[in-house]
């Protein structure tokens, strides 16, 4: 069975037996770290989850997964929170996140300077960059090249792409950043 079809079985599984103990299922992620395979089972609860919410959980769910018996290979079941910087990866994850401030990760770099990029360079008479110029061109080779991490405030999302608020010293500016290109998206965490 493949891992996104366990996920899948385990999230129906685990909905009701989370929320008998008054949490909602955030995520779930069946995947191999080194040489063990992990099933790990993220809850949420308002008032935040406790040590004990976990452990509850993962009593009901470890019988339940033993009833149930679909999983062949062997793992360690791990019930945890998602925590404070918790990672975006569902609609729903990003619909309970929208106007939060998130870090953003992706594979190719994303141009979130379009202003600087879009800057004249004015030449000397003999063609050269003026002082100026060779500033504003570095900044704008910058600028130009993209960034792959990057912080913003998230507006909206759909099944293609996020849209995230960029402040700068100019004030801010919209980023569209298509979904396959995340890495990941995850809350911020202010301290």
């Amino acid at each position: 069975m493949a891992a996104s079809d366990i996920e899948k079985r385990v999230e129906d599984l685990l909905t009701p037996i989370a929320k008998e103990y008054g949490c909602s299922v955030y995520d779930v992620d069946f995947a191999k770290e080194g040489r063990e395979l992990y099933l790990t089972c993220y809850i949420d609860k308002e008032s935040g989850v406790t040590i004990d919410d976990c452990e509850a959980v993962n009593n009901a769910m470890s019988a339940a997964l033993d009833e149930d018996d679909f999983i062949s290979e062997e793992y360690t079941l791990v019930v945890s929170s998602p925590g404070l910087g918790r990672t975006l990866t569902k609609d729903r994850h990003f619909a309970n996140s929208l106007g939060e401030e998130v870090d953003v990760e992706t594979r190719e770099p994303v141009i979130t300077d379009p202003l600087t990029a879009a800057i004249e360079l004015s030449t000397n008479a003999d063609g050269t960059l003026t002082k100026t110029a060779q500033k504003k061109a570095k900044a704008k080779k910058k600028a130009a090249a993209g960034e792959r991490r990057f912080t913003g405030i998230l507006q909206s999302f759909d099944a293609d792409a996020i849209t995230i608020t960029i402040e700068d010293k100019k004030g801010g500016h919209d980023i569209s950043v298509p979904r396959s290109n995340l890495v990941k998206v995850s809350l911020t965490l202010d301290f």
